[in-house]
């Protein structure tokens, strides 16, 4: 409650929800090792998946975006119609969350599939691997045609650094790339890393990269203020933190803490 206080001084709590997209990215096998003998994961996990899209839309605190999979795309679309939520944006994952591991074709693919089944947007890891050989055109070009296909279908296209793996020179060789590319955004973590973003690094992605900026990795009601804080004095205007063009939040707790 204090947490929430100290948060609601700075920033209405509906200002925080919709830059929010707000994310439901556990697999089956997460169910599979939290699941009773005789409960099925695969089932579990259907449920749990509902549950997560029925309690976003009767929350009172509505997110921009909700992020899922590829491959959960075509059930939150039609989730959202059947609710008449189609203000809600839909943000697909693709080639997540190792980027090394996945190669450009699969990606594209994904990018294709989701987009397709009605994604707005699309989240995807940077190869980070070829990044820290210093395979540049590797990097971009797999960066182009990605970016290529989604500006193709009128959407937006996030390029996601994993922060907690790379130094600050490929961080800052990372958002040149994305310049090169066309990105619209910048994400700073899949979630999935050794930890989230922390105040250095989003410093030093602002001083390389004047796109849109969206913060995940370890986002919570203790921290979120004190990095809107840190975005707020370098972006320019008087409305760009109410712009969720500029400013995105990746969490997957961070609403209910605020409820």
């Amino acid at each position: 409650m204090a947490m929430q206080s100290k948060i609601k001084s700075r920033y209405a709590f509906q200002q925080i929800a919709s830059l929010c997209d707000h994310t439901y990215l556990k697999t089956v096998e997460f169910y599979r090792q939290v699941s009773r003998i005789g409960q099925s994961p695969i089932l579990r996990r259907q449920e749990e998946f509902y549950r997560f899209l029925r309690e976003t839309i009767e929350s009172p605190l509505t997110p921009y975006g909700i992020c899922v999979g590829a491959e959960d795309v075509p059930h939150v679309r039609k989730f959202l119609q059947h609710h008449k939520k189609d203000s809600i944006a839909l943000v697909a994952t693709v080639g997540f969350p190792d980027g090394s591991w996945h190669q450009k074709h699969y990606k594209f693919f994904e990018a294709q599939y989701a987009l397709s089944e009605g994604a707005d947007e699309i989240d995807m890891p940077v190869n980070w691997k070829a990044l820290k050989q210093g395979n540049h055109a590797e990097v971009l070009e797999e960066l182009q045609t990605v970016c290529g296909l989604v500006r193709q279908k009128k959407g937006v296209f996030k390029m996601i650094l994993e922060t907690s793996l790379l130094n600050d020179r490929q961080i800052i060789e990372a958002c040149k790339l994305a310049r090169h590319a066309g990105v619209d955004f910048v994400k700073t973590s899949t979630g999935f890393g050794a930890h989230g973003v922390g105040p250095r690094q989003i410093e030093l992605i602002l001083d390389h990269w004047d796109g849109g900026l969206k913060i995940s990795g370890g986002v919570n009601a203790g921290n979120v203020a004190i990095y809107l804080d840190q975005i707020l004095k370098r972006l320019k205007g008087p409305d760009h933190l109410l712009n969720p063009m500029k400013v995105r939040i990746g969490e997957s707790d961070l609403l209910s803490d605020l409820m």
